[in-house]
This record gives C-alpha cells, sequence and structure tokens, in this order.
C-alpha cells in the first residue's frame, strides 16, 4: 500500500514550475500502474498531460495538477522543494497546492477495485498557467472518446481553516476591462488645484465600485499609469479592472452597465474573458462527501464558489456534477507553504471513502445492464 506522506514527499521533490512536469506525471504512473490503472499520454505544446483509468461503466474523475508556482520569493524555513517536515508539518512549494492532496488521493486510488464504475485521473502540468494546452486538452479528448464523467472531483485545496469546512460547487469567473481617458493636459501653473483631470478619474473608480457593491462579486483596479511630465496634468489615464463573478451576473450585463457608466468620460475600453464562472447542476455526490466529512471531522462543510478559477471551468463543460475538495488552504502561493501531516493521512481516507460509496451507488445501475 502506498503512504501519503511518503508520497507527497517525493512529489515535492519534483521541481515543477508551471509547465515543466520533471517526470512527475510518469512516477504517478509508475505508482499507480500494478493497481490496474491504464495510461493515456495527452502531452502537447510542452505540457504534459496524463489520464489514467481503471474500472468500466460510469465514470468518476479525479481532476490534479502537478504543476507549482515558482519559489523565488520569500524566506523559506526549508528548501521549497525537499518535502521537509518539522514540527509534523510538511513544507515545500504544492504541499497545499496540490501535492499533498495528490498523494492522499493516490494512496486512495491504490485501495479501491472499482466493481460498478470507471476512476480516471486526469493530470495537467498547466493550471498555474495560461492553461491554454491542459485541462482544456484533456476535456476535448474526453469528449471524443464519448467519456462524459457522472461526476468530476478537483482536489484543490478549498478548505480554509479546517480540513473539511468548505466544499466549492462552483467557481467566479474573471473578466478584465482595459480603460484608456485622454483628458486635455493642463499646465499646472495655470490651472486651478480643484480641477486636476486626476479628481474626476477618482470619481469614476469610485462610482464603478459602487455599481459593482455586491458580496458576490470582487471588483478591483489592478493597474493604473498616467503622466509623464513634471509640469503638466496627464493627458492619458491606462487602467485595467477585474471581476470575479458568479453565474448570477453574467458577462454581458457586467459589460453593459460599465460602459453605460463611462459613456460620460470619453473612455475607450477593451475587454478579455480571464476565465467562464461554472455552478455545479447537482450536487448528489458533493453531498455524500460532505456526509463523510461529518463523521469523519465532526464538521458540517459549507457549499461556496468563491476563490479564483480552476480547472473546474472546463470539466464542467462535459460532467453531470462537479465539486472541488482539498486540504487547507491558507499557505498556497506562499513562501513556507506547508500542511499538516495528519490531514494527509485523513483526507486519503476521506478520499477512499468517497470512492467506495460512490462506486457501490452505481451498484444497482450495473446490475439492471447485465
Amino acid at each position: 500500500m502506498l503512504n501519503p506522506v511518503k508520497l507527497a514527499q517525493k512529489l515535492i521533490q519534483f521541481v515543477t514550475v508551471t509547465p515543466n512536469d520533471q517526470g512527475c506525471q510518469s512516477f504517478i504512473h509508475q505508482q499507480l500502474a500494478p493497481y490496474g490503472f491504464i495510461l493515456h499520454d495527452l502531452s502537447t505544446h510542452g505540457v504534459t498531460n496524463t489520464f489514467l483509468i481503471k474500472g468500466r461503466g460510469p465514470l468518476i474523475l479525479i481532476s490534479a495538477h502537478t504543476d507549482v508556482v515558482p519559489a523565488t520569493e520569500g524566506n523559506w524555513q526549508h528548501p521549497p522543494f525537499c518535502g521537509i517536515i518539522d514540527n509534523n508539518m510538511l513544507y515545500g512549494r504544492g504541499a497545499c497546492d496540490m501535492k499533498g492532496a495528490l498523494a492522499a488521493m493516490m494512496t486512495a486510488l491504490s485501495q479501491i477495485s472499482p466493481q460498478h464504475c470507471a476512476i480516471g485521473l486526469a493530470l495537467t502540468s498547466d493550471e498555474e498557467g495560461p492553461s491554454e494546452y491542459g485541462s482544456k486538452i484533456i476535456t476535448d479528448w474526453l469528449n471524443k472518446q464519448g467519456l462524459h464523467p457522472e461526476c468530476t472531483l478537483i482536489i484543490e485545496p478549498t478548505s480554509n481553516n479546517k480540513l473539511g469546512d468548505n466544499i466549492k460547487t462552483g467557481r467566479r469567473g474573471s473578466l478584465y476591462a482595459d480603460i484608456s481617458i485622454s483628458p486635455k493636459a493642463n499646465h499646472v501653473a495655470y490651472l486651478p488645484s480643484d480641477q486636476n483631470p486626476v479628481f474626476e478619474i477618482m470619481k469614476m473608480i469610485s462610482a464603478l465600485a459602487n455599481l459593482f457593491k455586491d458580496p458576490a462579486i470582487n471588483f478591483h483596479l489592478v493597474k493604473i499609469s498616467a503622466g509623464h511630465a513634471n509640469n503638466v496634468t496627464p493627458h492619458h489615464f491606462q487602467m485595467r479592472f477585474n471581476w470575479r463573478h458568479d453565474a448570477s451576473l453574467p458577462v454581458q450585463q457586467i459589460k453593459e452597465l460599465t460602459q453605460e457608466l463611462l459613456l460620460a468620460y470619453d473612455a475607450q475600453i477593451s475587454w478579455t474573458q480571464g476565465a467562464d464562472p461554472y455552478q455545479s447542476q447537482s450536487n448528489l455526490h458533493a453531498k455524500r462527501m460532505r456526509d463523510i466529512i461529518q463523521q469523519s471531522e465532526k464538521l458540517t462543510p459549507t457549499f461556496t464558489h468563491t476563490g479564483g478559477a480552476s480547472d473546474g471551468r472546463f470539466f464542467a463543460l462535459i460532467s453531470k456534477e462537479i465539486f472541488e475538495f482539498g486540504l487547507v488552504n491558507q499557505t498556497i502561493h506562499q513562501a513556507n507553504e506547508c500542511t499538516s501531516i495528519q490531514d494527509i493521512e485523513t483526507l486519503s481516507n476521506i478520499y477512499l471513502n468517497w470512492l467506495e460509496q460512490t462506486d457501490e451507488s452505481f451498484a444497482s445501475k450495473s446490475d439492471t445492464q447485465r
């Protein structure tokens, strides 16, 4: 049987900064091949993609990524790619996002022999980057093969404070607007102080913020530049704004509201869609995970769709149900990223319990088909 903590240490030792996989997915295949998992290599354009499958019947899909963000910033207590255990905490880039959960899932997969369904593991080395040739390629291939998951579980670090406190049944989308405004330049020696065009820009930013003041939306100014001379007011303002929004606020509505407000400012605007929002249409399998967590951890997970984008936006297009559940996310993408080794072991047991119960849930269907 595989050991989830030792596996997590080994996975962290692969320096898999996007999109370089460094043999990590080959190692994962080597570990799971003895347990009957069949390999499909879907790598392309310098991105490593792997699909492993075992069993027959309705497909339960596990989605994971092997790539990590760089570890060049901050003061690390331990080298970021060594997988050091200190005071029962596993340190290293990817410990939380998501090599700890991947090791937990690998261990669970090594212990299950599905009788009524197929279990697939989709891996990519391009989740933290552009995501152009990662899970998008995998979902296109699955669709062409007629493999439409009954449920996709993405093992992102969804827990906020304690393992199991959050399950994501959707994600918000990301939309960018590049706005440019070109007021008349004036010499500062002759323009009254209260007529500086910066004040009008500030009013516009405030009006936009008030327009999208909703708990379900995150709206932010992320870039701004203006002016070049020391004695002339700015004659050009360039700004970039970002919306994190759920499906209740469609992209077209954001655009219409923004463009209507900007009519008074003679602004030029261009849009970039970062990621589409998604919301699972069913929570049958997510509720099973919730019940297992309630028994194991004595807490009731909250179903939520907050946070950043994930590869769920691709798998949602081909899956009957989709949700995300994994480790605590408090140190992801930071120096000294770490996770509790007890959480890794507990998570592996939760995953195994969920896989076994999910497989058994298809028993009546497979009996009927015989």
